[in-house]
């Protein structure tokens, strides 16, 4: 057969086991099926081929971020932006776009409030927000705290004997709530939220489907179905948009615990190439900005080492349900006790589900040591780190400068024989892979602190993880990851030379063209003067 299309006169960056570079890629219907010189494969065309001239620039296989929260983010793209300077410049957006609400009684909602950022230095409350009528709800950066308003706290009839399980509100000291809301506390305003319509879901889908294809990411892990709103409403908008085509981006979707065993009954048969069910998602600790990521020694300066959600046998009897269904776990661990706590219990479920490729996802896999990823390794585990967060939040992470230096110590892991897959947990912090890449190569926090320079990679090291290793970690190794004969054409069209960017130049990189399943799904306009 004669290819479909022809990507020629590029720099075909392969990722292969041998890391060929040619100079064109030939497709037919959604697939690879030839790269080499230009001559090799250009002689393959018939009359009906599509040429399409690269002009020498950089190709390689489309980006994966193997751990994002696809509803969030999208939400988030229409919500007001609180990643600003001052709590000042907060309040001001938030009247701004209060003035363009349709009553009073509608919520005006932010995402990404970070008080290290403010020039307040402080999170926060309701008396930020006296002059706002509308009932105001931010989410923190982190998704696990959120402020609201006067207007908010008597919309969810908090008062001063409201308790929740699981969860915590911030009150004066004559138990008057301030507006902050961690953990489960957060349940009390959502569930007072207007409802997530089909429609509104589907907006949301739509911006972060095209928000994905400008950054060259043609693959997403989605870190949890339930998450946000209810994971049957989320995989219906995400069956209903793939069959429509009018979603491109392909989905990896983990499903939260709780969901997981009713929903894979439901929908094991309605899965596709682009929405595939994965992960059985779960929790074994908290943040580690929060103070509430499990630590086997104490958070500097304190007695304080955060908390593990389970015992060992709570865990194990919940990862089980997994393994009874030949299912991968994903888990969620940030602290090392976490970590440990989670491949202690991998090890003894290998044992008694023994020949099996279960491949366990370690979610964040943020404070880590040596006996850990060799541990790691012997199980199979893929650690999903989030390299952003380095930059973006490294300065409030309370650990003295050993165990800072092995956040997020992706040498390490490679080196130790681990496959690392870079991610962002958006909306957490930006998506952008180029902002990951410059993170893992610079190894420094937003205000210039040097975090573990020993653990510094070059961008050819930073690409294999967003693509090689984070199909690894979904079992797409046949299908993605690299460019070969055989796998699905996702490309990723970057300016000539990338290959050769310094951190700086890799951090203002900008895509060119995304491609996939062998067709243009994204283009940047020249700019026109």
């Amino acid at each position: 057969m004669e290819p479909d299309t022809i990507y020629f006169n590029g720099e075909v960056h392969t990722l292969d086991s041998e890391d060929n570079v040619y100079e064109a890629v030939a497709v037919i219907d959604k697939k690879i099926t030839a790269v080499g010189s230009n001559d090799e494969i250009l002689k393959l065309q018939s009359k009906e081929t599509h040429l399409v001239d690269l002009n020498c620039q950089t190709v390689l296989p489309g980006f994966t971020d193997a751990h994002i929260h696809l509803f969030s983010l999208g939400f988030n793209l229409s919500y007001v932006d609180c990643q600003l300077d001052s709590i000042e410049e907060v309040v001001e957006a938030i009247k701004k776009r209060a003035q363009t609400a349709k009553s009073e009684d509608e919520w005006i909602i932010g995402w990404g409030f970070d008080e290290s950022k403010y020039k307040e230095r402080r999170k926060p409350n309701k008396l930020d927000f006296k002059d706002v009528k509308n009932p105001v709800y931010i989410t923190r950066y982190c998704l696990h705290e959120a402020v609201i308003n006067e207007a908010g706290i008597q919309k969810a009839n908090i008062t001063v004997q409201t308790a929740i399980d699981g969860g915590f509100i911030d009150r004066t000291d004559n138990g008057e709530a301030t507006g902050l809301l961690v953990e489960k506390a957060k349940n009390l305003i959502e569930d007072v939220l207007p409802p997530y319509t089909y429609e509104s879901m589907k907006k949301a889908i739509s911006l972060v489907n095209q928000y994905l294809l400008e950054n060259g990411i043609t693959t997403v892990h989605d870190a949890g179905l339930g998450f946000l709103i209810d994971s049957e409403k989320e995989f219906e908008v995400l069956k209903e948009m793939s069959e429509a085509g009018n979603l491109q981006v392909k989905i990896y979707a983990m499903v939260l615990a709780e969901y997981y065993s009713d929903f894979l009954k439901k929908y094991q048969n309605q899965q596709s190439e682009q929405l595939k069910i994965g992960s059985y998602k779960l929790f074994a600790d908290g943040t580690l900005s929060g103070g509430t990521a499990a630590l086997n020694a104490p958070y500097k300066d304190t007695e304080e080492k955060g908390m593990l959600l389970y015992t060992d046998e709570e865990l194990k009897n919940k990862m089980k349900v997994a393994y009874d269904l030949n299912k991968q776990v994903a888990i969620h661990a940030i602290g090392d006790r976490a970590i440990d706590q989670a491949v202690r219990t991998f090890e003894a479920l290998q044992q008694e589900y023994p020949n099996r490729d279960d491949r366990p996802r370690i979610e964040h896999t943020t404070v880590s040591n040596d006996d850990i990823r060799d541990r790691m390794k012997k199980i199979n585990a893929t650690p999903i780190p989030q390299p952003l967060l380095i930059y973006m939040a490294g300065d409030m992470y309370n650990l003295e400068k050993e165990r800072l230096d092995n956040v997020f110590a992706v040498k390490s892991c490679m080196n130790q024989g681990l496959k690392p897959a870079g991610s962002s947990d958006g909306p957490v912090v930006d998506s952008s892979p180029f902002l990951g890449m410059h993170a893992l190569m610079t190894r420094e926090t937003i205000s210039g602190k040097p975090v573990g320079k020993d653990q510094i990679i070059d961008v050819k090291t930073a690409v294999k993880m967003y693509t090689n290793h984070a199909a690894y970690a979904a079992f797409e190794e046949d299908e993605k990851g690299s460019i070969e004969a055989g796998k699905y054409a996702d490309l990723v069209i970057l300016p000539e030379g990338f290959m050769n960017f310094s951190a700086e130049e890799v951090k203002q990189t900008k895509v060119k063209m995304t491609i996939v399943n062998g067709e243009i799904v994204y283009e940047k306009k020249p700019c026109v003067l």
